[in-house]
């Protein structure tokens, strides 16, 4: 009996952490056992029945009550596998089949194209004519430009599919298959209204920060305060798996517990007066204690909701709440607990989460920092007795924790051991609770005043550089990580067998452990970091408000074709630091990570835009920067029959209320005070014909005091434009003369006419569209033949041309 007791006592406050266990045991044994439902139904009520009679002996009915959970759990994932549905999608797999389902994830952007998980409960063998209920969950894979394209399908949507079945190309167990690139059609009056607009003001907060910060800080910062990946942060993201620092851009209690302490903070005022602390009972009663309560869980609801609500942010949240509920019920909040509490209630739900690897790896990482944490501060004492060193004994811990729980989780699946994780934790992770502040702070400002928010994202900026530099440069060290071959699944039981016989023994020594003490005084830093913001913002300000004059004239072909290789983008600066930029090739991330590299971070302003022809390889990156920066004016010809392309260009010049100035010839658009460009084709009455949309591309000339360039474009190849040109002869001559053409199409015999009249120095060729059997593009073997030197950008890369007032050059490469 006095050992009973004993047990007891050792168990008092952790009934919820048994009945959780054996509930995840239920749901991992049940997916080995399968047993059919109805068998563990009749264990549950025997069980129940012996909960009842053993009610008055306290371990009698914790074991029962543990018993209970388990075929509990093995009854909730019994039922959650669907074995005698003649309709389960699996069995339908490599045939043409109509579905329809909602849209209950995020979009996943990729570089072209985007992925969307969809939960399916009707089926169609007969195109629709006839429909059966099912259930499951499949991912597809659409086309798209846009960040936010509203012309397909989004997060809310109810869906008609039709396309074929295939197997799911990623590994998840509760995903049955997948489809690519399916007709679609949107049904809108089933559509989840909450989901989309939810869906929307976030995306709205991804369009602030894109707007005031560069690529790719901007992916880093979008990623680390609304989990949202974007194309451009798929290079850091591979550093970030090397170094094993995956973590600090994920969704984790981290963020949660950030902002319940900057909620906490915020709501001071409310809270009683120093020296008037209310009892427990008192609190209660206090409506001030629960509107600060109220507050702060809907701020953490809110937040959860803007990141997404997955896995891991749901677990984080929960347990946030949690402390805010224990903070003003005046309860001991018990980490263990809410975390059992957590995963239970979200496994409840979904019980595949269980194996889910993001889940995981928030779960094992948050209990790996509470147990493990104490018993590595305690082993890295002796670092206290180095100069400089104490400051690094807690964030060695509690990497050394993270990493020491999440081992099996990170290298069984990704193959794959970090030996830099240490020191890129240590040297990444400082900044990381300051660029969330600034962050929030960005997004809040962003949605009362676009320019406060820019001046809070010229401090992220520099944060933002480091994390992001510091982390290539781990991961560019030798040896950074190992990469490791198959191994098995179960050796994941030994290795937490061991760490836990390892923190059973070393458990009682810790309790003497001191926690590390910060050496630099706390008000002294606080002055040191007001002296280095008050420094910094006047020079940036300035910086930006009067840019240094360049003396010297600019036209750079950006190398966007390095994965499509097709179109153009080039950028035009003036001497006094005007900026033009024309078309922008095929791929929206080459094109923002090459402009954003050759502007200053403050900089988000494009004082020009032309786009020379609506075909999607000139338009396509054009999209991303029409979102993110601010441009006095767009410029394009028009087009006669606009297609879902370019109608989403003009949709989102009018959605951000830009200047838009269609031209035709006779236009001339100043740039600057030496440089204009002068309009030669098209027409004011476009032309109408098969080949329309090439014989209505911009024609149109550079001309500044020392130097002119002319652009025929995708016009090179349209033998009505270039025919039309023939009469405006003076306008057309220009030192460089650049065209659009391919390697499997001639060019028209009235283009060497043309180049004869321009009588230029350079030929400069950019590659025009190829279809997608076209994997490598090959030089033009017959270009243009005449008196100038021939350079085509698939082959030399970045091309830039110098005017000054001593000459003009001509740099390939």
């Amino acid at each position: 009996m006095i050992n009973q007791q004993r047990l007891l006592e050792h168990l008092r406050g952790l009934t919820l952490v048994l009945l959780a266990g054996a509930w995840h045991i239920g749901l991992f044994a049940a997916s080995f056992v399968g047993l059919p439902a109805p068998l563990f139904l009749l264990a549950l009520g025997v069980l129940f029945a012996s909960i009842v009679l053993c009610w008055r002996f306290p371990l009698y009915w914790l074991l029962f009550a543990c018993c209970f959970c388990l075929f509990l759990g093995m009854w909730r994932y019994t039922t959650a596998i669907q074995h005698d549905n003649p309709y389960v999608l699996t069995n339908y797999l490599k045939q043409s089949v109509s579905l329809r389902g909602i849209v209950v994830d995020e979009p996943r952007l990729h570089e072209r194209s985007r992925t969307l998980i969809v939960i399916v409960n009707q089926l169609s063998e007969d195109d629709g004519q006839t429909w059966h209920e099912t259930r499951g969950k499949i991912i597809i894979q659409l086309r798209a430009i846009a960040l936010n394209d509203p012309y397909i399908a989004s997060y809310g949507d109810s869906l008609e599919l039709r396309g074929k079945l295939q197997l799911p190309f990623t590994h998840s167990p509760d995903i049955q298959a997948s489809m690519s690139f399916p007709r679609i059609m949107v049904r809108d009056e089933e559509s989840n209204i909450l989901l989309k607009t939810l869906y929307q003001w976030r995306m709205h907060l991804v369009h602030i920060l894109l707007q005031t910060l560069p690529q790719p800080e901007a992916s880093l910062l979008v990623a680390l305060l609304l989990n949202v990946r974007l194309p451009e942060l798929q290079p850091l993201e591979e550093a970030l798996r090397l170094t094993n620092t995956t973590h600090l851009i994920s969704p984790s209690g981290f963020q949660i517990t950030l902002l319940t302490g900057l909620l906490t903070r915020g709501f001071r005022y409310l809270q009683p007066r120093k020296g008037k602390s209310p009892l427990p009972a008192q609190r209660l009663r206090d409506w001030r204690q629960w509107l600060t309560g109220l507050l702060s869980l809907s701020c953490i609801a809110l937040y959860s909701i803007l990141c997404g609500a997955g896995p891991a942010v749901l677990r984080a949240a929960l347990m946030g709440a949690l402390v805010v509920l224990a903070s003003r019920m005046g309860r001991i909040y018990n980490v263990y607990t809410a975390l059992a509490f957590a995963a239970l209630l979200l496994t409840l739900f979904d019980p595949f989460l269980l194996w889910d690897i993001g889940f995981l790896l928030s779960f094992a990482g948050t209990l790996g920092l509470v147990v493990l944490t104490p018993v590595l501060l305690w082993l890295l004492r002796p670092l206290r007795k180095l100069p400089l060193c104490t400051l690094l004994q807690e964030p060695l811990a509690t990497t050394f924790a993270a990493q020491l729980a999440t081992l099996p989780i990170q290298v069984i699946p990704f193959h794959q051991f970090s030996l830099i994780s240490p020191l890129a934790n240590v040297l990444a992770g400082p900044p990381m609770g300051t660029l969330m502040l600034l962050g929030l702070l960005i997004s809040g400002l962003g949605l009362v005043f676009l320019p406060f928010a820019q001046i809070c994202a010229w401090l992220a900026w520099p944060l933002l550089w480091y994390t992001d530099t510091v982390i290539r440069w781990c991961a560019q060290l030798p040896y950074a990580s190992l990469t490791l071959g198959e191994l098995p699944a179960g050796l994941a039981i030994p290795y937490y067998m061991l760490l836990l016989a390892g923190i059973i023994a070393l458990r009682p020594l810790t309790t003497t452990a001191e926690q590390p003490q910060q050496r630099m005084h706390q008000p002294l830093w606080k002055l040191l970091r007001l002296v280095l913001v008050a420094g910094m913002l006047p020079c940036i300000g300035l910086l930006a408000a009067f840019p240094p004059a360049r003396g010297e004239l600019t036209v750079t072909f950006l190398p966007v074709t390095e994965t499509t290789h097709q179109g153009q983008a080039i950028l035009i600066q003036t001497q006094d630091n005007k900026l033009a930029l024309i078309d922008g090739g095929a791929d929206p991330v080459l094109l923002s990570r090459e402009l954003d590299s050759r502007l200053p971070f403050w900089r988000h302003t494009l004082d020009m835009l032309l786009l020379t022809t609506p075909r999607r390889e000139h338009i396509a990156g054009l999209q991303t920067i029409v979102e993110r920066y601010h441009i006095n004016t767009v410029i394009d010809a028009g087009m006669l029959h606009p297609d879902a392309t370019y109608a989403l260009w003009r949709r989102t010049i009018d959605e951000r209320n830009l200047h838009y100035q269609p031209v035709s010839r006779g236009t001339i658009l100043p740039l600057g005070s030496l440089c204009e460009l002068h309009i030669l084709w098209p027409l004011q009455e476009l032309h109408q014909g098969s080949n329309e949309v090439r014989d209505n591309s911009l024609i149109f000339r550079l001309v500044t005091p020392q130097f002119s360039m002319l652009f025929l474009g995708a016009t090179a190849m349209s033998s009505y434009a270039l025919n039309q040109i023939e009469e405006i002869r003076d306008s057309l001559q220009a030192d460089i003369v650049q065209i659009v053409g391919s390697a499997t199409k001639a060019f028209p015999s009235a283009l060497q006419s043309v180049l004869q009249i321009a009588h230029p120095s350079y030929l400069i060729i950019t590659p025009a569209a190829q279809s997608a059997r076209e994997k490598d593009v090959p030089l033009i073997q017959h270009p243009p033949a005449g008196p100038w030197y021939t350079l085509q950008t698939i082959q030399s890369g970045t091309v830039e041309i110098h005017s000054s007032a001593q000459g003009w050059s001509c740099n390939p490469g």
